[in-house]
């Protein structure tokens, strides 16, 4: 009976200790959320640059700020509800002109930022260049890089669009003809390339805007046969007071046909005009000038012929007789 009574005194013990334990837990969890809630915190945003009463005409070209870093600290339970979007960092460019770099005053709104939040004072200034804005139509390059396969060629390469628009800073825009694509590698390519290409983004890196940054490109692939033959050079506009000698009289010609259809070798001819020679400079002694070379084809070559010739000048002797 003594045993029994004993064994029930342990019981109510043990369950006295684990409630004194779960108290204590809850106290301590207590005393731990009101020294986190109640403590003070700082923390630091960084917020994004924006523009105020910049004209339409007007862009920004060089800054020196992009965004500010903003210091609050306060109440770790107010801290809590403040974000990054309750702040904007404005440069207000009223009366502003082009030109060289000035120094404008960043301004620190504060949207919805709650009293009992300290928010650190700086006086910060952005160095900023404005330029005039110019906007136009600009054609699309694809980048081609590779080698094709040595019975392959390339067809005439075409974009869609043909043309974006584009806009940015006057000093950008003012050599801009041309956008580049990405690299489009053709190496050892079979067929006909159709697909969209992005814009390289070294454009919009120099603040330049873009209409479309993706584009479809077609890269015709084509099977050709080869051809290499050489054609006598005739001079035309020959002089009989002077002389006239060529160390070579022919030139080399590679055709290229896609298909197996070669039959317009005979069809070629080559001439240099001498008369674009400045005799005034040409005495009884030999002198040698250089005369550009043009390549006639009795036919007009469609687009399955690709012609190339070498050289593009011939070296002739003149000297007066």
């Amino acid at each position: 009976m003594k045993l029994f009574v004993f064994g029930k005194t342990i019981k109510r013990k043990t369950e006295s200790l684990t409630f004194i334990k779960v108290g204590s837990l809850v106290v301590a969890v207590v005393l731990w959320l009101y020294v986190i809630y109640s403590q003070n915190l700082e923390v630091t945003f960084k917020i994004p640059i924006t523009y105020q009463n910049l004209p339409t005409t007007m862009i920004v070209s060089e800054i020196s700020h992009k965004s500010i870093n903003v210091v609050i600290s306060g109440k770790s339970d107010a801290i809590r509800n403040v974000e990054s979007k309750d702040f904007q960092a404005i440069i207000d460019f009223k009366n502003a002109k082009v030109g060289s770099a000035k120094r404008f005053p960043i301004q620190l709104v504060k949207v919805n930022v709650p009293e009992n939040i300290n928010v650190a004072e700086q006086k910060i200034q952005a160095s900023v260049k404005l330029e005039y804005l110019v906007r136009k139509q600009v054609g699309i390059e694809p980048k081609i890089i590779g080698q094709l396969r040595e019975d392959r060629t390339l067809g005439p390469i075409s974009t869609e669009p043909e043309y974006i628009s584009a806009e940015g800073p006057k000093s950008q825009m003012d050599s801009l003809d041309k956008i580049q694509t990405v690299d489009i590698d053709i190496t050892n390519q079979k067929q006909t390339i159709n697909k969209e290409v992005e814009i390289n983004k070294q454009y919009q890196q120099n603040g330049i805007v873009l209409s479309d940054t993706i584009v479809r490109v077609n890269i015709p692939i084509y099977k050709y046969k080869q051809e290499e033959f050489e054609v006598p050079v005739v001079l035309k506009n020959t002089n009989n007071k002077y002389r006239y000698t060529m160390a070579k009289n022919n030139i080399k010609i590679t055709l290229k046909v896609m298909g197996d259809d070669i039959d317009v070798i005979e069809d070629f001819t080559a001439s240099a005009d001498v008369s674009s020679i400045n005799y005034k400079k040409i005495g009884k002694q030999k002198t040698e000038v250089l005369v550009p070379i043009k390549l006639l084809f009795k036919k007009d070559l469609d687009d399955n012929h690709f012609v190339t010739f070498e050289p593009a000048e011939i070296k002739i002797g003149v000297s007066q007789k």
